[in-house]
């Protein structure tokens, strides 16, 4: 009986935590739209060529195909296209958030009236946000490396080993 039990409340966890997966699986997909949505609501262009979550049981995992950011309102009117993101979260850290860029990224914008764009090739492009529990970022960093970014009018292509932001909003570091 005893060892029934046992089997019974692994089973009973392993159920439940199937569920909550994919209940936070659900709002994260939810919450993708509803974001896209406010923003283009701003005035952003935002498109993409689908996105799916994925990474049952250990994280989850949205990929989200060709995606597409862009500000016309902004002064420098930018943008930026990649070929791939992925945004991972540990289902147990919800405001731990990973952002992959891909290795490729395009980006463009104005100075004045002259067009620039800037394409971006790295090993790596990641970048780490801890929200609060309203979503607002409170940490920021990004580690780029092995970056070559070839701009407009410029004649020799920029190159780094490594690239690191870091960003802080909370007042208790």
């Amino acid at each position: 009986m005893r060892y029934l039990l046992m089997i019974l409340a692994v089973v009973a966890g392993i159920a439940g935590y199937t569920a909550y997966w994919f209940v936070v699986a659900g709002r994260l997909e939810q919450g993708t739209a509803a974001w896209i949505a406010q923003r283009q609501a701003e005035g952003y262009q935002i498109a993409h060529a689908g996105y799916a979550v994925s990474g049952y049981p250990g994280r989850l995992l949205l990929t989200i195909d060709a995606p597409s950011v862009a500000n016309p309102k902004d002064p420098h009117n930018w943008a930026w296209t990649g070929k791939q993101l992925i945004i991972y979260v540990q289902p147990w850290d919800l405001g731990h958030v990973i952002l992959d860029l891909g290795a490729s990224n395009q980006f463009a914008w104005h100075e004045g009236e002259a067009a620039r764009k800037a394409d971006v090739v790295a090993k790596s492009a990641k970048a780490s946000l801890i929200l609060d529990r309203r979503g607002h970022v409170q940490l920021f960093d990004a580690d780029i490396t092995h970056v070559s970014a070839i701009v407009t009018d410029v004649a020799e292509p920029a190159e780094a080993e490594r690239i690191e932001l870091h960003q802080s909003h909370r007042t208790d570091i």
